[in-house]
């Protein structure tokens, strides 16, 4: 009862095709990793997911293995003549290019998608933090203590209100204090 074969083909349901995604590129970098460590060699991939995210491996990095790459493309065709070792040049150069273009915009699409996990990791803990000041998480015994602190408070509010005299018509007295009315 051995493993069968899957046919290739696009899978249809988006997020079946997003897991298959996930556990295939996962394999492939191990394949990679498992190739380098082997033979000693230097690897990388870049894989974009249908979203157009990118996703690098490199032993033993990325950048390492591309900046070699670009260093070391053989230019010169053995063998030819001088107009197609020219045009050879002028072709590799237009790939390294093309090549680097993709890689910078492969990193700042990393660099953006660092930037929004912090900024939703922010957000996360702004909720968590909020939550618990939330009275609807509070248990009765609390909810009742809470609301003794704030009639004492109103009650030294109102006293410490009383014992000012003045006529400035800013100053609110009694039970019209807006922060105390928050609270009733």
């Amino acid at each position: 009862m051995g493993s069968r074969r899957t046919e290739i083909k696009k899978i249809e349901d988006k997020r079946r095709r997003r897991t298959t995604f996930t556990k295939r590129r996962d394999g492939l970098f191990k394949k990679v990793g498992d190739l380098c460590n082997l033979c000693g060699g230097e690897a990388a991939v870049i894989a974009f997911s249908g979203a157009l995210n990118a996703f690098a491996y490199g032993n033993p990095s990325v950048n390492s293995v591309i900046d070699r790459y670009l260093s070391t493309i053989p230019y010169a065709v053995p063998g030819a003549d001088a107009d197609a070792n020219e045009a050879a040049q002028l072709q590799a150069g237009d790939q390294i290019r093309e090549l680097q273009e993709k890689y910078e915009d492969a990193l700042a699409r990393l660099e953006s998608e660092k930037r929004k996990g912090e900024v939703l990791d922010k957000v996360l803990e702004g909720v968590k933090m909020q939550s618990l000041f939330e009275i609807e998480s509070l248990g009765l015994r609390d909810v009742q203590l809470l609301h003794d602190s704030m009639e004492k408070i109103q009650e030294m509010a109102m006293a410490t209100n009383e014992t000012v005299t003045t006529n400035d018509s800013s100053i609110v007295r009694g039970n019209e204090h807006p922060i105390l009315l928050k609270f009733l």
